[in-house]
């Protein structure tokens, strides 16, 4: 009988140490979900301002970068159609480039 009530109070006690060791684990990982939440939300922050800051420094030569993958696939057509024509394009595409960034230039001067 004796072995039983041990048994029994070993067991009970074995219940009360899980059910502390829940809590505290439970404790434990809404703390560190707080954590974690703040932490997500400094780092969405940052990437927004990249982003945004990208989107800003990508406007400013994203008519430049039309224009060369214009001139590119200008290029490509007529040199499908016939070689020499399609350098002679490109010479002419390029000499345009340098003109606008010249003139782009020279009024950015003033």
């Amino acid at each position: 009988m004796e072995i039983k009530k041990i048994l029994r109070k070993a067991a009970f006690k074995s219940r009360i140490w899980l059910i502390r060791a829940w809590e505290r684990t439970k404790e434990n990982l809404i703390f560190i979900g707080r954590k974690t939440g703040k932490a997500t939300k400094k780092v969405a922050f940052f990437v927004k301002k990249t982003l945004l800051t990208l989107i800003k420094g990508l406007g400013l030569v994203l008519d430049d970068l039309l224009l060369l993958g214009g001139i590119a696939s200008v290029f490509y057509g007529v040199f499908q159609i016939y070689e020499p024509a399609g350098y002679i394009v490109l010479g002419l595409s390029l000499f345009c480039l340098a003109y606008l960034v010249a003139h782009k230039r020279a009024t950015d001067r003033r």
